[in-house]
């Protein structure tokens, strides 16, 4: 070996600090094997023990676990022989040491060795040193696997506020942070905050180390995960196979991250149900880490378990047994057993041995899970549960509670028919339900609660099947004191009822209340002013960021993308941080902001009007359930779900000539099916019916049922509709449709909002200005400047393009804006306008040009009845990209798409009904749990209290027709329910041929 000098010496020294930067670890190794006995000969002994800890990095860093710690006991050894125990360099032995226990799994004693040198490097550099900062950082990640999430987020919390007042905002290692902090989040099941903060890491990664870098390979893969959980597996893979090509180019062909990668697709492909993908990339993934880290490796253990669950999912349960069970060996020789993973694995295995009827087994590891992310709990009855304080990982446990309730039920049924069993199996699925209350108000984004909705939607189901046996069973005997001590003094039937309402639209009641609560909270008006403010930037960024990914990926703008989603991310945390500030000092707000309680049965009951039943709906898998509500009972049924079911619905709202004897057949038998079971209860004294629909029944108008079985030549007229039988309006939910009564009584105390006022909305779409007629100043008399005479027709650069088209629909394809002319839209708004001129009352009109979407957001405040007949754009695949197209505003350009998310910001709050003249203006993403997310939603937030809105395409022409005989019906001083039907049953009897697409699609969403 050739001679050294120590310039020679000192300069490998840097290389070697090169290739471990660059994660070239063989490299860097035999460099310090070379320079090392250099160092040692010439007795520079911090030199020798920095070397020693170098090669100690790599080799644990590298899966060589043993032989890396021997090198940092040999390198802490020489540290403090030949230097001080508060030297620098001892300070990385003990990391070193640490680093190793770490990547075995004994994080305890990780932490013990991070202590010392936490104290080490404070009392040398002091709190702000990138060394101090990297031993907290160290902390925190040792502490999330340790499984004290909540503590491991207060130490990445304080390390990002350190690196940001050190490093300043642009820095590789503050991405790290937000990347950590995006895996606390994820753990806690707040998925939509755990992308939020990745997407903040990758804006940094791009500038800091590019794309192809190690650091952004990993936060595509955490982003992967994210979308995987959240079951968007498109965008899952997408990111996936982004991850794999940067660990590829950067690692070659073998590497741990290069497993990891294979490991996670493999789930993706579970979810996508391709069985042969999912086994194939999980079996690479394993053959790369038994090669890389052996057998009895956390990693190699992660493959066995995932490979458990492919096979438990194909129902080959006993091999699912034993791939958990070798999992589990390792796992419990390799970390500790409060993990996530080991968790994980009791539950799986006790699933699988549930599948074999195994379940005394079962139970077993069901209480050694429910240890796992309990630490205080320690019970081995398996009718036991733990207290819901502070367990490490919530949706695992609510995953468990789900499991385990289902277990206790299949065990009663089976084998012990013991009320003790029946009693705890009820207990467990109460307890889950708590669970998921208090996540669902810890959670910190909509979109998150949103995933949580549908989660729980699964498990409602199963819940529903267990209540109604019981409510069947025992529905003619007293009911054992153990189970009624497990349903915590309600019924069964008000437990079912509980259950249906709790599957539906929790978030919008929650924003609801949280918008309530701060204006009677006493916040004061600037600061209100200061969230609203980040609201619409937050609002104008969702829009953008949605426009952008709408496109395909190879014509998106990554760099702007990304860009606009780190203002995202700064927007979203000023808001947190301000409704954090809120909350402490405002303690009335907080109090108001978590009283979100399900109304009780006695409440809806005394707020029902007379001869009204609430129909309140849930779809499952297998069966339909329906809780009837009318001021003398409470009713539930179970209905057996039949496999065609979403073909009927689909159907039921497929009105054309060429599908007649569908509708027909599917119309009567949706109501064999929903109506007709519940006849009893449907006494002659009722005449409203208000659905709370679910599912694909969100789609279905019930108008259009038919109550008997009819001829397929016959025509539309003179047929047996619902409609002919009842008045029907719709509600999301009970707790919903109790909010906004109680809203709208307390609106109402204010005598001038009761006084009837009307603003209309028309864009018309036409390229040419149209004839005004002479009589029209005699029309509106009372309000002569309201109306737009012949000038107000746009200007030819604010044309927008139309066809002439016969049986005009009020939708529209937005590619090119090119638009159908609504000629009838500016009669429907003109007529109605001139009935409520006619009986002294406040009108305003705003047609072509001046229906721009800036007159609608800032002319419909103060109005009781609002208008808008107009194009409609849909997309089902970005409902948050569709909305109401509007003319262009007075600087010319393209017309102008009013989105779901802008409805939230209107002021409607003097609004009793808005009317969407429009097609499909109630259609949008359908979420499990809480309902479809669409223009409704928006407005009824806003503050309307009923709207009017539309399911499927709808004629120009019949539209007109019918909107202006319901608003002629509302100026009588009908209700508004009423108001509708009233003018459906004189269309149906008055037009030649009516069938239920000119007039079926508007439904009544109130009252």
């Amino acid at each position: 070996m050739q001679e050294l000098n120590t310039h020679q010496a000192q300069q490998l020294l840097e290389k070697a600090k090169q290739l471990v930067a660059t994660f070239k670890y063989p490299e860097a190794l035999a460099i310090c094997e070379q320079i090392y006995c250099f160092f040692e000969q010439e007795k520079q002994w911090d030199k020798c023990v920095h070397v020693l800890n170098i090669q100690s990095n790599c080799l644990w860093c590298s899966g060589n676990n043993n032989k890396g710690l021997n090198i940092a006991q040999k390198s802490l050894s020489t540290a403090l022989t030949h230097l001080t125990e508060t030297h620098p360099e001892t300070a990385n032995s003990y990391f070193n040491i640490a680093g190793c226990c770490y990547v075995m799994g004994n994080f305890d004693q990780a932490l013990i060795y991070l202590d010392k040198v936490l104290q080490i490097r404070t009392q040398i550099f002091g709190e702000q040193h990138i060394d101090t900062i990297s031993t907290y950082y160290n902390i925190a990640i040792c502490q999330e696997k340790k499984g004290a999430i909540n503590l491991a987020l207060s130490y990445h919390q304080k390390v990002l506020a350190m690196r940001l007042q050190t490093f300043g905002a642009m820095q590789r290692s503050v991405a790290d942070s937000y990347l950590c902090i995006s895996n606390i989040h994820k753990l806690k099941g707040d998925y939509r905050l755990s992308i939020e903060c990745t997407q903040k890491a990758i804006s940094i990664y791009f500038k800091t180390v590019g794309e192809n870098h190690p650091n952004t390979s990993d936060a595509y893969d955490n982003l992967g995960n994210c979308y995987r959980i959240i079951a968007n597996y498109k965008l899952a893979l997408f990111y996936h196979q982004k991850a794999l090509a940067i660990r590829t180019a950067v690692f070659g062909n073998i590497h741990s991250s290069i497993a990891t990668s294979y490991n996670h697709m493999s789930i993706v492909y579970a979810g996508l149900n391709d069985c042969m993908q999912e086994i194939a990339y999980q079996q690479k993934s394993l053959d790369m880490r038994l090669e890389i880290f052996g057998e009895m490796h956390y990693n190699t253990a992660i493959n066995y378990n995932n490979l458990g669950t492919s096979y438990g999912n194909q129902g080959n349960y006993q091999l699912a047994v034993s791939y958990h069970q070798k999992a589990l060996d390792i796992l419990l020789q390799n970390t500790n057993k409060h993990s996530a993973i080991i968790a994980k694995n009791y539950n799986n295995l006790a699933k699988n041995n549930c599948h074999l009827n195994n379940y005394e087994q079962a139970f077993t590891y069901y209480q050694l899970a429910l240890q796992s992310v309990c630490p205080t709990f320690s019970s081995t009855n398996f009718r036991d549960n733990p207290s819901l304080d502070n367990p490490i990982y919530p949706i695992i446990l609510l995953n468990i509670f789900d499991y385990k309730s289902q277990t206790q039920y299949q065990y009663y049924k089976n084998k012990s028919h013991q009320i003790a069993d029946l009693s705890a199996c009820l207990q467990t699925y109460l307890l889950a339900d708590e669970l998921a209350n208090r996540m669902r108000h810890s959670y910190q984004t909509e979109e998150s609660k949103l995933t949580l909705g549908n989660t729980l939607k699964q498990a409602y189901q199963y819940a529903l099947l267990i209540f109604y046996e019981v409510a069947q069973t025992f529905k003619d005997a007293t009911l054992p004191q153990q189970i009624t001590l497990a349903l915590q003094g309600k019924t069964p039937n008000e437990t079912i009822w509980h259950f249906i309402e709790k599957s539906k639209t929790t978030v919008l009641l929650a924003k609801l209340t949280d918008a309530e609560a701060k204006v009677l909270g006493k916040i004061p008006a600037q600061l209100l002013q200061t969230e609203e403010d980040i609201k619409i930037q937050l609002n104008n960024l969702n829009q953008t960021i949605a426009n952008q990914e709408a496109k395909p990926q190879q014509q998106q703008n990554t760099e702007f993308l990304l860009e606009c989603q780190e203002k995202r991310f700064d927007y979203t945390e000023q808001w947190r941080q301000l409704i954090t500030q809120l909350e402490k000092d405002y303690p009335d707000y907080y109090q108001l902001k978590y009283q979100t309680k399900s109304p009780s049965i006695k409440k809806l009951i005394a707020n029902l009007a007379p001869h009204t039943a609430l129909l309140n709906y849930f779809v499952g898998d297998d069966y339909v359930y329906v809780a009837v509500l009318t001021t003398t009972q409470l009713y539930t049924k179970q209905i057996i779900k039949p496999s065609n079911f979403d073909t009927l619905c689909a159907n039921a709202v497929g009105y054309t000539q060429s599908n007649r004897k569908a509708y027909f057949d599917a119309a009567h038998q949706l109501y064999e099916l929903l109506i007709e079971p519940l006849l009893e209860q449907l006494t002659h004294n009722i005449t409203h019916l208000l659905v709370l629909p679910d599912a694909k029944l969100s789609e279905v108008p019930f108008e259009a049922l038919l109550t008997h079985a009819v001829s397929h030549a016959q025509s539309f007229a003179h047929q047996p509709y619902l409609l002919h039988q009842y008045n029907i309006s719709y509600h999301y939910s009970a707790s919903l449709w109790q909010y906004s009564k109680s809203r709208a009584q307390q609106k109402h105390t204010n005598i001038a909002q009761n006084q009837p006022s009307f603003v209309g909305f028309a864009p018309v779409y036409a390229n040419r200005p149209l004839d005004v007629p002479n009589n029209q100043t005699q029309w509106h008399a009372l309000n002569n400047n309201d109306f737009p005479q012949a000038s107000d027709a746009p200007s030819v650069e604010k044309w927008v393009s139309y066809r002439v088209k016969k049986g005009v629909l009020r939708s529209v394809n937005i590619n090119g804006l090119d638009f159908c002319e609504l000629i009838e839209s500016e009669k429907e708004v003109q007529n109605i306008a001139h009935l409520f001129t006619q009986k002294g009352f406040r009108a305003q009109s705003y047609l072509h040009a001046r229906a721009s979407k800036q007159h609608f957001v800032a002319q419909t405040k103060g109005y009781k009845y609002v208008l808008v007949a107009a194009h409609n754009y849909f997309d089902p695949q970005k409902s948050d990209a569709s909305g109401i197209i509007f003319s262009p505003d007075e600087t010319g350009g393209d017309a102008q798409l009013f989105t779901i998310n802008e409805a939230y910001q209107l002021n409607l709050h003097a609004a009793h009904l808005v009317v969407l003249s429009c097609c499909e203006s109630g259609r949008g993403t359908h979420i499990q749990g809480e309902g479809t997310i669409s223009m409704n939603r928006g407005l009824l937030f806003a503050g309307a209290d009923n709207v009017l809105h539309s399911l499927f395409k709808v004629p120009d022409t019949e539209t007109a027709q019918l909107i202006t005989q319901l608003f002629a019906a509302l100026l009588n001083n009908i209700p508004n329910y009423q108001a509708l039907s009233t003018a459906k049953r004189n269309f149906v009897l008055n037009h030649p041929n009516p069938n239920p697409k000119l007039w079926a699609g508007f439904v009544l969403l109130g009252e």
